[in-house]
């Protein structure tokens, strides 16, 4: 079976009406449902288009001698904005977060053994690349 959701969000600028026209169609096939979607009566022409832009950030999680840190976790959130992004760090202590929409963010990044580093950062349209050096616990 296709994913549809999938499909869904490789798409980036989507009217409400074309994402209301979407699902509901997909809804139907996989039902095997037969007749024709419905389609939303009510869409204004503000519902036109929405468009986010979004970027991944390359993390780099070391220590204060450069070696990196594996298993470190990366999270990355925006006040106001319920939605956080995270991931870990390999074994060389890099990570890729991917589809972070463009902003201003915190990036808490921790890992066993070092303090906890709290930064801000800003997601551009191109190329981000964080680094962060995590101090030893006492």
């Amino acid at each position: 079976m296709k994913d549809y959701w999938k499909d869904l969000s490789l798409r980036e600028a989507w009217s409400k009406r074309e994402r209301f026209n979407f699902i509901m169609n997909h809804i139907d096939e996989k039902a095997g449902d037969e007749s024709p979607s419905p389609t939303n009566n009510n869409a204004s022409e503000e519902d036109e288009e929405v468009t986010v832009t979004t970027s991944d950030i390359s993390v780099s999680v070391k220590d204060n001698k450069g070696v990196g840190i594996g298993s470190a976790s990366v999270t990355v959130s925006q006040e106001g904005n319920e939605t956080t992004y995270t991931g870990n760090t390999g074994s060389a202590g890099g990570c890729t977060i991917r589809n972070v929409p463009v902003g201003d963010y915190t990036i808490t990044t921790e890992a066993t053994g070092y303090i906890l580093s709290v930064d801000d950062f800003t997601v551009t349209d191109g190329e981000n690349i964080f680094e962060v050096v995590l101090e030893e616990e006492t």
